[in-house]
């Protein structure tokens, strides 16, 4: 397959095309133009542009070359935090194919760094040439596009040690990928094409315009790069700089990309943006603190990544970050980012929390600090992901899958989850989501964090049918992160979570179960490939499933109990399926949560008359009741 770039040449059309084969007349006339002085911008240096129409054409090249090459700083290298370099910001580890690009990246350096300048350098032209045969012939896919900005960054670099055929086909090869760029579709919000988008129609021109400015075709790629930056930008954020969920697999990247698009705007009279898309990525600096582990890494992130967040992190600050961003991420990540220390007050600390309809995405935190207790939600897809972090250590992260069947009928999900309460305060953070499945079966999960208590209440409700009743099946499986295991108790249903050295790092109550496991009672609490599984059966028309987490270590060897509580209307008790509620103690905290499954009433539970659909609160010594939330029906 030929090469093609735009025809940069007011007598040609601007949708011409050519080869970039140096037999191809097009180039062949692009080439010409170069050498007779008629492309270059108003601004380039007169002491390389005069008398340039005189000079044959090894003298014009060497000139060239001399000149690219006499730049003392590249347009990152004012932002090269530590030993990491910003073009691996981000990358994952292991043997990805986009791990691979750093290999290929430090043997291009590598070339370069021994290579002599002014010669032309075999070894380096070989590598090259089998790189533009994949840029050419590859897929339109991340790890090649990738490869294009990398190459674009080293243009200048390059000129010396090219003979210069090969310098103008890695050119026009990446001039071409910018006009294919333009059939590169980020509607869809995946990964890989919003990616690819904004590697090869953002950043690429971008570069290209920088560092080959003195060229008038290259520098207009100018205007086309903030544009295209601008609306991926834009289109990903859900106008206070949280990324849509679905986009998370490619965050690291994208910020990443976006990063060092933002440093070369620095320099910029326009930025390499809208004002728009501007206040996006400031907003976003903060949002990746929030969607950061105590150890930097990204939420539900496997590996770890390469080069982050010490680089990128930096840098995003520096360019966009506030004074509460520099606060939040000195209470965070102050361990792992070299510019920021560990002062700060904590008065001046924004909201530890999040939560967006728009992107799909929650975060349940008790503070920014490593101590705190911290629960991401992704909602984007049926099958949600979570996960738990508590003082520094990720217990859970992953898809939570969730089997169920009525009436002997498997179900499935027939809609995406719909969030149908967020509420924020200094007591809790609290997420109410619905997801219809077939048959006409509801599922209501609610996930509320007790701040000042660190618990984790997970709470799933299952509606039926109205009549008849039928067989439930449920089978809740969370995933648990790396080496952390579920330890179930000998006697009760109750266990605990265990890191890789042993230790109790929290607690899980299913307050629907029998305490004691000789009491029979139609479902488990278990470990079951590596996943921490609940199920539950039962003959009626709605299901209560809940697991109470203690997330506070210390308690982990404290006596804990629990029971179901019987709840009275116009003083009749209820069935479990009309409204449930529970005791839960650990040690000498005692809590109370109760849940209306049927329609509203005034119904009493524990000696507390409500009507709300939901309430939580706490027991203190003196038998007093204080409220942590109480949900009315809507």
């Amino acid at each position: 397959m030929s090469t093609t770039i735009p025809v940069p040449c007011d007598s040609q059309p601007a949708s011409a095309v050519f080869s970039a084969d140096g037999s191809d007349p097009r180039l062949v006339q692009f080439l010409e133009q170069w050498k007779s002085g008629k492309l270059w911008h108003k601004d380039a240096p007169r002491s390389l542009t005069k008398g340039w129409a005189n000079l044959e054409e090894q003298q014009a090249w060497k000139r060239w070359a001399k000149y690219l090459s006499a730049r003392s700083d590249g347009p990152l290298d004012e932002y090269q935090h530590g030993k990491s370099d910003p073009l691996d910001w981000g990358l994952p580890g292991g043997e990805s194919p986009l791990a691979e690009v750093i290999a290929w990246r430090s043997s291009l350096d590598a070339m370069l760094k021994k290579a002599t300048n002014g010669k032309p350098n075999a070894k380096l032209e070989s590598l090259l040439a089998e790189t533009l045969h994949d840029l050419q012939e590859g897929p339109s896919a991340s790890p090649h596009a990738l490869k294009a900005v990398v190459l674009a960054y080293r243009l200048p670099a390059l000129a010396s040690y090219l003979e210069p055929a090969m310098w103008w086909a890695c050119t026009a090869v990446l001039l071409n990928l910018v006009a294919e760029s333009a059939n590169v579709s980020s509607e869809a919000l995946e990964p890989e094409p919003v990616l690819v988008a904004s590697l090869l129609a953002g950043e690429l021109p971008l570069v290209l315009s920088v560092v080959l400015s003195e060229l008038q075709p290259l520098r207009s790629l100018r205007d086309a790069a903030r544009k295209s930056l601008s609306e991926v930008l834009i289109a990903t954020t859900d106008g206070e700089g949280l990324i849509d969920a679905t986009l998370l697999p490619a965050m690291p990247m994208l910020v990443a990309s976006w990063t060092r698009s933002r440093a070369i705007g620095e320099e910029l009279k326009k930025n390499c943006w809208s004002s728009e898309a501007e206040t996006q990525y400031e907003w976003m600096v903060r949002q990746i603190i929030r969607l950061s582990r105590s150890s930097g890494m990204p939420v539900f992130t496997a590996e770890p990544l390469v080069a982050w967040p010490a680089g990128v992190l930096d840098t995003a600050l520096e360019l966009a970050g506030d004074d509460e961003d520099d606060t939040a991420a000195a209470a965070r990540l102050a361990k792992v980012l070299p510019s920021i220390d560990g002062d700060y007050d904590e008065e001046d600390l924004p909201e530890p929390c999040v939560e967006s309809e728009w992107s799909t995405l929650a975060v349940l935190a008790t503070g920014w600090e490593n101590s705190s207790c911290r629960v991401t939600v992704d909602y984007s897809r049926p099958q949600l992901g979570i996960e738990i972090e508590t003082a520094g250590r990720v217990l859970m992260s992953g898809a939570w899958e969730t089997k169920l069947s009525f009436a002997g009928k498997k179900l499935e999900p027939v809609e995406q989850w719909e969030q149908q309460c967020w509420h924020s305060d200094d007591e809790c953070d609290f997420l109410d989501l619905v997801l219809e499945y077939t048959s006409g079966v509801r599922l209501e999960r609610q996930l509320l964090l007790g701040k000042e208590d660190g618990f984790l209440l997970v709470h799933d409700v299952l509606h039926g049918p109205a009549q008849p009743a039928g067989e439930w099946q449920y089978c809740s499986n969370m995933p648990l992160f790396g080496g952390v295991t579920f330890a179930g108790e000998e006697e009760t249903r109750d266990g605990r979570l265990l890191d890789v050295k042993g230790n109790a790092r929290a607690t899980v109550m299913p307050l629907a179960l029998s305490e004691w496991r000789i009491e029979k009672r139609f479902g488990e609490l278990s470990m079951e490939k590596h996943s921490l599984q609940l199920t539950q059966s039962a003959r009626s028309t709605r299901l209560s499933c809940p697991l109470w987490f203690d997330l506070r270590s210390r308690r982990a060897s404290r006596p804990r109990t629990w029971r179901q509580l019987t709840v009275a209307e116009s003083l009749k008790v209820v069935p479990a399926e009309v409204a449930a509620g529970y005791r839960v103690q650990v040690g000498d905290a005692q809590w109370l949560s109760y849940r209306s499954l049927a329609p509203k009433a005034n119904r009493t539970v524990l000696g507390q008359n409500t009507a709300a659909e939901m309430l939580l609160g706490r027991f203190y010594r003196t038998g007093e009741f204080a409220e942590i939330l109480a949900v009315d029906p809507a």
